[in-house]
């Protein structure tokens, strides 16, 4: 992205009489390596391109081209020493691991911002058992010890699964991986103003001020970096005990509903305008301990991750597909089981809901009863799934 801040500053200058307006700049390198039993397999690519993008009343306009700089993609040696370290784990099959680094610059009459963000996808298969990871910079000794663990656990865990004991109504704890999932699919997407707006959410902008969730819940969602529209969020409170203080926001969305701007702006690329998607999110701490929720507990599915989800807001419902869950029994997992779909029905029964306004950076451990009632507490028990990994 080797062009004049001079050039740059023309071409957004040259719209007139806009609403709003902004130069998108990007490039993005995509690194590749397979290993397939030995045999490998790389693959690199360069994208770079920039959109001009302007709003004048209900209408956004966009005018993208695509930048050919010639440059010549160089290989990443890193890819093959996370690969090493990988084997030397012990893990076999085939593994893939991508690397995507993103240079991105904002240009609007505010100012200029850049952004550098990087992403790793691990994935490996072997013996019909899929497993991968996302991770937001070089892996770390630690990270790779916990996907080779989880992995092995999962290779383990088939051998034994089984298909769900019984049907109807029970308890379904959300922890870990899953229960981050669970949050953003239940509490976060009927906070985006684009779904919003489309009427695609189960909250209308007429529920500002009031209370829409249980009691319980305050959302804080924080960043001190710009998203990809250059604005810069801090800290704001969306949820407080309940009340729906704001809407997760572009700078288009927020023009056009005529509320204030939440910036959570998000660009699959430069050729797309920006979507509302979420930044950071803390969310409520719970005030209930692990071991006053397993008492609740006499049966019920431990989901500690999710390979699928998706709302549907119009329904009511959210769909969940397990991964990795374990049956539980009188607060012990007893043998893990085959992957089920699970639903959640929407909003969530305010009765059954514990929680607290301490807000914290733990991933959340939550617990479901027949689609609606929920527990909510801060971290889930290591105990709980002893019972079984002591004797698998």
């Amino acid at each position: 992205m080797r062009l004049e801040r001079k050039t740059l500053k023309k071409e957004l200058d040259s719209v007139k009489g806009a609403d709003y307006k902004d130069l998108y700049v990007e490039k993005t390198l995509y690194y590749s390596l397979t290993d397939d039993r030995g045999r490998l397999f790389y693959h690199f690519s360069l994208e770079e391109g920039k959109a001009l993008r302007w709003i004048a009343g209900e209408t956004e306009f966009m005018r993208v081209s695509s930048l050919h700089s010639g440059e010549e993609i160089p290989g990443e040696d890193f890819l093959e020493d996370t690969l090493r370290r990988l084997r030397d784990r012990g893990l076999e099959g085939k593994i893939r691991i991508n690397y995507t680094e993103k240079n991105s610059v904002v240009m609007s009459p505010e100012g200029v911002y850049k952004k550098k963000e990087r992403f790793y996808l691990l994935q490996i298969k072997d013996g019909g058992v899929t497993h991968r990871r996302i991770y937001l910079s070089r892996p770390s000794s630690v990270f790779l010890d916990g996907f080779a663990n989880s992995f092995q656990e999962k290779k383990r865990v088939k051998k034994h699964a089984r298909g769900l004991p019984r049907e109807g109504e029970m308890f379904f704890l959300f922890t870990e991986g899953a229960a981050s999932i669970f949050a953003h699919e239940i509490f976060w997407h009927p906070l985006e103003l684009d779904l919003v707006f489309k009427g695609q959410s189960m909250v209308s902008p007429s529920a500002l001020g009031k209370r829409v969730f249980p009691e319980a819940l305050s959302l804080l969602s924080t960043s001190l970096t710009p998203d990809d529209e250059g604005q810069i969020l801090g800290e704001t409170l969306l949820v407080e005990r309940g009340y729906l203080l704001g809407f997760a926001s572009s700078v288009y969305y927020s023009l056009l509903s005529r509320m204030p701007l939440i910036p959570h702006g998000r660009r699959q690329n430069y050729r797309y305008p920006p979507i509302v998607r979420p930044q950071k999110v803390k969310i409520s701490r719970g005030e209930l301990s692990q071991i006053e929720i397993l008492q609740r507990i006499k049966t019920g599915v431990l989901v500690r991750e999710i390979d699928r989800a998706w709302v549907d807001f119009r329904r009511g419902e959210v769909h969940f597909r397990t991964s990795l869950g374990y049956w539980v029994e009188d607060g012990r997992a007893l043998f893990p089981l085959t992957p089920l779909w699970l639903m959640v029905k929407i909003p969530l029964d305010e009765k059954q809901f514990w929680s607290s306004s301490d807000l914290n950076k733990e991933e959340p451990f939550f617990c479901v009863k027949n689609g609606q009632r929920v527990v909510f507490s801060s971290k889930a028990p290591d105990f709980l799934v002893r019972g079984f990994s002591r004797n698998a």
